[in-house]
């Protein structure tokens, strides 16, 4: 499903807004409702993931993904699911979380992964969930498929129409080329191109 309202709602949540400036040098987050296991959501601070339960659509919940400052920690399950109406404001009760107790001692361990941790699970979610002011759903099926993939090349869409995805080395792009792109787009598509 298509979860960009879930997203532009927490990033207007989120960005600009002083509550939460108080946040260590990196933080990610990844929403997501693309069945296909495209995003690296073990690997991200909070994920929110496709999942199903009772015939509804939402998103199980995982946290405390890292990359590097003392190695790979996979993202543990909440054991929360969140409808896409409540999913950004549970998203910024999880920062919330972080912001108030996560480890600021070094910089290599002010990531969310150690509060996790320190803690474990079952008392992130306590916490979690008393800064929502209510208990949260236990998590859903996960929707996810079990192939990953990059969406880099071109894929038939439902509507019989075709998308084709692109990857920008490094995230750098020269004028030219995006004029490139823009002109691709107009002639053999919509004009529509999107980012992200």
């Amino acid at each position: 499903f298509d979860a960009s309202p879930v997203v532009r709602e927490f990033t207007q949540l989120f960005v600009g807004n002083r509550a939460y400036t108080n946040l260590p040098r990196k933080f990610n987050v990844t929403i997501t409702g693309c069945l296909e296991n495209c995003t690296p959501a073990e690997s991200q601070d909070i994920a929110m993931v496709p999942a199903r339960k009772d015939e509804r659509a939402g998103f199980n919940v995982l946290v405390g993904g890292k990359m590097g400052s003392g190695g790979y920690h996979r993202a543990d399950a909440l054991d929360v699911f969140v409808e896409p109406q409540s999913a950004a404001a549970v998203a910024g009760a999880i920062v919330r979380v972080f912001r108030d107790h996560g480890p600021r001692d070094a910089r290599n361990r002010s990531r969310f992964a150690f509060l996790v941790e320190a803690w474990g699970v079952e008392r992130v979610q306590e916490a979690v969930e008393r800064e929502c002011g209510a208990p949260l759903e236990r998590a859903g099926e996960d929707a996810r498929g079990p192939k990953r993939t990059d969406h880099i090349g071109i894929y038939r869409q439902r509507d019989r129409r075709n998308f084709v995805g692109l990857v920008v080395p490094t995230g750098r792009i020269r004028a030219e080329q995006l004029e490139e792109v823009a002109r691709l787009a107009d002639v053999y598509g919509s004009g529509e191109v999107r980012f992200t």
